[in-house]
């Protein structure tokens, strides 16, 4: 068992119009600060019209595994994200000898906080999991467990944790076929904030970021 911080005061980002294909507006303002010098938490924040996204992104290294991972990280979210938020989403792109694994996932506020997964074209597919909005101004322990095989070269994502409830998904949403990119091996974890219909802002506190591989 390996553990990889992936905190990192130097966060890279995407925008809808830079090509990235995160989807949505622009937003009018977007970012990420260090709220306190040498923490290591992050502020990711975002302003704008009716279903703006910013994607704030950190790249690590894939390291030895048996196709196991698990992503952990703290989440804080500010007053506004229970009415302003379509979505709050924590990807994985996994790249692993040439084949990349499309681990994302989302907590879709717009329909009361439902834990969606991807499949294969990229559509956001209800899990059945509704861990719910998370309550603001608290931190919300969140683990993310995945699998990947290189031998099938599929992946999927086994469950999810927030606090102490345990949501396992089903495995007919899992076995997600990988695909040859042509990108460099690693893993890029991604935190994109999607405005909703009314558009508006809020802000989410990132934490305690780490991967660890099995």
């Amino acid at each position: 068992m390996i553990t990889d911080s992936i905190q990192n005061p130097q966060w890279l980002q995407h925008l809808p119009n830079d090509g990235s294909k995160i989807g949505g507006d622009m937003p009018a303002k977007y970012g990420v600060v260090q709220p306190v010098p040498r923490s290591t938490a992050a502020l990711v924040f975002i302003e704008g019209g009716a279903y703006s996204d910013f994607e704030a992104y950190v790249t690590r290294p894939a390291l030895p595994n048996t196709g196991l991972l698990t992503l952990n990280y703290t989440l804080t979210t500010d007053r506004n994200a229970p009415v302003m938020a379509q979505a709050i989403e924590t990807d994985t792109i996994l790249t692993v000898n040439g084949w990349t694994y499309n681990l994302s996932a989302q907590l879709n506020y717009e329909e009361g906080g439902h834990f969606q997964v991807a499949n294969e074209i990229g559509t956001w597919i209800d899990s059945g999991c509704a861990p719910g909005k998370l309550s603001p101004d608290v931190p919300h322990k969140i683990s993310i467990q995945y699998h990947f095989s290189q031998i099938s070269r599929t992946s999927s994502v086994l469950s999810v944790t927030v606090d102490d409830s345990v949501y396992p998904l089903p495995l007919s949403l899992g076995n997600i076929p990988a695909r040859q990119r042509g990108w460099s091996d690693g893993a890029i974890f991604q935190l994109q904030l999607d405005l909703g219909a009314s558009g508006g802002a809020y802000s989410v506190l990132i934490d305690e970021a780490s991967y660890v591989w099995q």
